[in-house]
């Protein structure tokens, strides 16, 4: 795995620095420079706990653990990454020296860090929480990055920037116009922008949904305008813009898309799809205790929920197989658990008691549909057959159909709407 945001996604790996080095690899000891270079340039990121090496060259990361015995620069334990993982490799000796910056910091830091980690336990996470609220406290945000220097500040503060399976911290500064995130550290590369800001209720939604009634904005248009108003985001897991399953025919040769046959019922929620499987969740409902005392958990119609992180990476495993490695711990998951049919996926939400997920926009986004193919030749095995372009062009034009034109603001008010909560969705067993 090459990602450089793989790094510091946690407070005992949060990231304290990085440098452009030369590093000399010690490559009788130390596999993944296929090239045995003796000095390889790279980017040195110096975390709480350890250090990892990236070179610019098409070769595994690096880790060396601080601590674990290892005197200053001599490193501890040792280890190379690819997929997301790293191998532990006998003690070796690196060196290292930054390209465009004085040695004197890197030592320094490197130093406390390394003191810290030869602490007891407890001790040590308490140095090194404090450790890092002072590096975020002694970061003011660099004005230099306004968009129009015109702008005046509102607030700035330090805060934490979500992007799937990284947690990066930084100060958010906030202007009339734009909101800007200043990373403490330069885990993902480039350099932060100014956003503008956009008003997610008020004319600004009510001109959307206007234009989307006209006729004049597209289905799916309009669900990633809603999903994005209700803060739901490309860059967080747990709230994926969510997308409703349309057809309900995955097995016919041709598909007729003004044969209401052959779509789902939008008015109902996945849950309620099948009358068998939801009188069996009606009378679990029934069965389960009522407690009001503290702490108590209250009823459930559905045990899980329409989207979760797992939900989201069982649809994307092929497209992003870091991210599920490190959902996993390290492994893909059992083949028969592993998304591998789309047919196969529809009649589980239609009749699994634990399932009850929808769709994702990438299923109406058209392209090559890396998703749904194993390009990059997992072990994932091979089940899956057809033209994904054809199959995601095919769902794109039975989201804009007449038939789901009709329907879709049902599913709106049960996703998004009044039928979230309350009595309204009591009725609609949502």
């Amino acid at each position: 795995m090459r990602d450089a945001g793989c790094i510091g996604v946690t407070s005992a790996w949060a990231l304290c620095g990085d440098w452009v080095v030369l590093a000399a690899w010690p490559v009788d000891q130390v596999a993944g420079n296929w090239q045995r270079q003796p000095l390889l340039q790279g980017r040195l990121r110096l975390c709480t706990r350890s250090l990892f090496f990236e070179p610019d060259d098409e070769v595994p990361y690096t880790f060396i653990k601080l601590g674990g015995g290892g005197g200053a620069g001599g490193g501890g334990a040792s280890g190379v990454g690819g997929g997301g993982a790293a191998t532990a490799v006998e003690v070796a000796r690196w060196a290292f020296g930054p390209c465009y910056s004085p040695l004197q910091p890197l030592m320094g830091q490197a130093a406390a860090l390394l003191d810290i980690n030869r602490r007891p336990r407890e001790e040590r996470n308490a140095a090194l929480e404090d450790l890092a609220r002072q590096r975020l406290d002694s970061v003011s945000f660099d004005l230099s990055r306004l968009v129009d220097f015109g702008e005046r500040l509102v607030w700035c503060g330090p805060v934490t920037a979500l992007s799937p399976l990284v947690r990066e911290q930084g100060r958010l500064a906030i202007t009339p116009q734009r909101v800007y995130f200043q990373p403490l550290h330069n885990i993902a590369g480039g350099q932060a922008e100014g956003t503008a800001l956009d008003e997610a209720a008020g004319p600004w939604l009510r001109r959307v949904t206007a234009a989307w009634q006209r006729g004049a904005l597209s289905n799916f248009d309009y669900l990633l305008y809603l999903n994005f108003a209700a803060g739901r985001s490309f860059n967080d897991l747990a709230q994926w813009p969510v997308f409703p399953w349309v057809l309900s025919n995955y097995v016919s040769a041709s598909l007729d898309l003004h044969d209401p046959a052959n779509f789902r019922d939008l008015t109902k929620p996945v849950g309620a799809l099948n009358p068998a499987r939801l009188e069996e969740f009606r009378r679990r409902f029934r069965d389960m205790p009522h407690d009001s005392f503290e702490g108590a958990v209250p009823p459930f119609l559905y045990g899980t929920h329409y989207s979760t992180p797992g939900y989201v990476m069982y649809w994307l495993v092929r497209a992003a197989p870091s991210h599920m490695l490190r959902l996993q711990n390290g492994r893909f998951d059992a083949p028969d658990r592993l998304f591998a049919s789309v047919q196969e996926a529809w009649e589980g939400v239609l009749h699994s008691t634990t399932d009850v997920k929808e769709l994702i926009p990438e299923f109406y986004m058209g392209g090559s549909g890396d998703f749904l193919v194993n390009a990059k030749r997992l072990p994932l095995g091979l089940r899956q057959s057809g033209s994904p372009r054809d199959f995601l062009a095919r769902n794109r034009a039975a989201l804009e159909s007449p038939v789901v034109s009709r329907q879709l603001h049902a599913w709106i008010d049960l996703i998004f709407g009044y039928k979230q909560r309350g009595p309204a969705a009591d009725m609609e067993f949502g």
